[in-house]
């Protein structure tokens, strides 16, 4: 009803705002090593992610681990650069665990704060420094235990959840129409799809952005090395510890890796940082790098602003027009070859189209409608892809990543797919059939 509506969007309102919350706790960090300007620009970065934005809609936890592991590299900043205070040693310790009951990933954190404590402990004797190091695994688990009292309570419940899961992620995650999907079972390939998402998907959806973004994270990750590497190297510990872990898994699931996306912010703010810092700069070149992270953030703004309205103008009769264009600015060049429900829509909603015969040399696109590749859909596959941002040629509202959620069963929307992609697939002609493939080129009268 409209009660359970409204509480829905309330709901995710609330979770967004927390979500975004960490930033505050990212520009501090960022700042406190560089300048504002530094600051400013990791939270453009973080707040630009579209991978981020849509899982915060959706209210899914990974969403508000990102913003928990902005607050614990603030902490980090704040154990290395005021190492007596009591409450700074502690606090990698307190976030971690609250990072671990958000989502099990989390918990590699504490990695980061037992290395921290290693890495600085200077004049502390190993007995001071071990002593350090309990408190603060006994304020992780206090922590923990707090916000996830089913440990204590139910032990042997948890225990076979957490069991369950893991087996799930190094056995496979189900399959659709015959084929496995989200699933990458060889470790270097596992590796390299991590690797690709965080540098090409994370921050934003031109992946030449995103690109440039991840680049400057090294380079940050690089100067700061030189003058902060016990901190660099202690950051990096627990992100670094669970890639090695996630190459044990089959299962890819591009949310579980979202907490990557604050340290690429937070690197990445610190070298725009130190090159607005530079002395050996020319000042003209140095006014680049404030106007550059103006420019990234109204494109990332506007960007999420027309995915925001496109969701809300969602439709069959949006999806038709959308289809429309894509075709009007297309037929002339590919032959685009439809199925019939997708035929069937345009005309529903008044759109006349014509059809000219497929020629031998003809390049060609499949327009094929999700909905088509439903769990009761008459075909059988050879492969469903989910973990590769931009796999299928989207058109329609984007609510959500359809290339790393291919089961996703929100508004249907149309798949424009290549030779290459459907023979992938194994949608052979007699699959082809099944879905209604039109052998003739569609074109808008």
């Amino acid at each position: 009803g409209q009660a359970d509506y409204d509480f829905i969007l309330l709901g995710r309102a609330l979770f967004l705002i927390v979500t975004v919350s960490g930033t505050a706790f990212l520009y501090a960090a960022a700042r406190r090593l560089s300048n504002q300007l530094g600051g400013v620009a990791a939270v453009v970065v973080f707040l630009s992610s579209w991978q981020l934005t849509y899982h915060a809609r959706w209210i899914a936890p990974d969403a508000l681990l990102t913003s928990i592991c902005a607050i614990f590299i603030w902490t980090m900043v704040r154990r290395a650069t005021t190492p007596h205070a009591r409450v700074a040693h502690l606090g990698p310790y307190l976030i971690a665990g609250l990072a671990a009951s958000t989502k099990y990933q989390g918990a590699f954190l504490v990695l980061s704060a037992i290395g921290i404590d290693l890495l600085l402990r200077d004049a502390h004797s190993v007995r001071e420094t071990v002593i350090r190091i309990v408190k603060g695994i006994l304020g992780f688990l206090i922590v923990f235990v707090a916000i996830t009292p089913g440990v204590v309570i139910q032990p042997i419940k948890v225990y076979a959840a957490i069991r369950d899961r893991a087996e799930h992620y190094s056995e496979g995650h189900g399959y659709h129409l015959g084929a496995q999907s989200e699933v990458i079972d060889q470790p270097l390939r596992m590796g390299f799809a991590l690797v690709r998402s965080i540098a090409l998907d994370f921050t934003s959806r031109q992946s030449w952005l995103s690109a440039i973004v991840f680049i400057l994270s090294i380079i940050g990750i690089v100067i700061f090395s030189r003058s902060k590497p016990r901190l660099v190297a202690a950051l990096l510990i627990g992100p670094t510890v669970f890639f090695i872990y996630s190459l044990t898994l089959v299962v890819f699931i591009i949310r579980n890796f979202l907490l990557y996306l604050p340290f690429v912010a937070f690197f990445a703010g610190l070298a725009i940082g130190a090159f607005w810092a530079s002395q050996r700069i020319p000042n003209p070149v140095r006014w680049a790098a404030p106007f550059a992270v103006i420019a990234y953030g109204l494109f990332g703004m506007t960007a999420q602003t027309q995915e925001a309205t496109e969701i809300t103008n969602r439709g069959p009769e949006q999806l038709a027009r959308m289809i429309k264009k894509y075709v009007s600015d297309n037929g002339g060049s590919v032959c685009i070859l439809s199925t019939s429900p997708v035929m069937s829509l345009l005309k529903d909603h008044g759109i006349t189209t014509d059809e000219r015969d497929l020629q031998r040399d003809d390049p060609r696109i499949y327009l094929i409608l999700s909905s088509q590749f439903a769990p009761n859909a008459p075909i059988t596959l050879d492969e469903w892809p989910g973990t590769q941002s931009r796999w299928f040629g989207e058109i329609g509202t984007r609510e959500v990543d359809f290339s790393h959620y291919p089961r996703w069963s929100g508004d249907p929307r149309a798949l424009a797919l290549t030779p290459d992609k459907i023979d992938y697939l194994g949608l052979d002609e007699n699959e082809q059939q099944a879905i209604g493939v039109s052998s003739a080129c569609v074109q808008i009268r």
